[in-house]
């Protein structure tokens, strides 16, 4: 799905605002609870890798076996996030994998997280159902 498809079919089940922050695409309301949502631009061969609590690292490419290859990425600033409470990184495609840094050399694999630095991530409009009802 893409954007416009997305939001779309949210505004039939809630009620949805724009946002006056650059960082996020739009507001979702539901039952007096604000939640502030982020596309991201996602295929099954992106690479979601958290490097801190305020940076994200969307990667693209392929894979080699079991390695993964990088042709692409790009940083992702999450500085403009603290403003809203509930706050859903919502993906339009299922990532091969989402990955958290716990220090400089440590990573960890949290794909099956729905909690990560404080942002809800999803990748359907189930998942986001489950979370704001």
């Amino acid at each position: 799905m893409n954007k416009r498809k997305i939001k779309k079919e949210l505004m039939t089940h809630y009620n949805i605002k724009n946002t006056k922050n650059k960082f996020y695409d739009f507001l979702m309301e539901n039952k007096n609870q604000t939640y502030a949502v982020k596309i991201i631009k996602t295929r099954k061969t992106t690479l979601l890798t958290f490097n801190s609590n305020k940076v994200l690292e969307i990667a693209q490419g392929t894979l080699d076996g079991l390695k993964y290859k990088k042709k692409s990425y790009e940083l992702l600033s999450l500085d403009y996030s603290d403003e809203y409470q509930n706050k859903i990184l919502l993906c339009t495609e299922k990532p091969y994998k989402i990955l958290k840094y716990l220090n400089e050399s440590d990573i960890e694999d949290v794909s099956a997280a729905k909690i990560v630095h404080h942002f809800f991530v999803c990748d359907t409009l189930s998942e986001v159902a489950k979370i704001v009802n």
